[in-house]
């Protein structure tokens, strides 16, 4: 008897998860939730902490290389680092670290040409 109560049980959890594969087509039903004109984190508050001060140091101390042109173009529309959601600090930072590369070997080439940064019709 007790073979027959576990092996039931068994058919109804098959029968039941072979239901739901059909119902979803095979695919699971995710989506993501979260409340209107929130921003998308992707860094923990410690690590974005450290990214705004990081930033912040790189713009005192890069000034020959002209880096707060770097800066007004991610602020376009904001008013601080703390503004920018994580994405758009992780990008600034990659910007201004392909800035610094191409400063010291640009032969001659602006950040414009470069791509680096945006003309005026280009922003926004």
């Amino acid at each position: 008897m007790e073979n027959d109560y576990w092996g039931d049980i068994a058919a109804r959890l098959a029968a039941r998860a072979a239901e739901i594969r059909a119902k979803n087509s095979g695919k699971p039903d995710l989506r993501l939730v979260r409340s209107e004109g929130a921003p998308v984190r992707t860094l923990d508050d410690v690590t974005r902490e450290s990214q705004i001060r990081w930033l912040r140091a790189l713009r005192r101390h890069l000034k020959y290389m002209q880096v707060e042109l770097f800066f007004e173009q991610a602020l376009i529309g904001k008013r601080d680092l703390e503004d920018l959601d994580d994405c758009e600090l992780i990008e600034l930072h990659r910007t201004i670290d392909k800035a610094r590369d191409h400063y010291h070997n640009s032969d001659g080439v602006s950040y414009y040409e470069a791509g680096l940064l945006r003309r005026q019709g280009d922003v926004g």
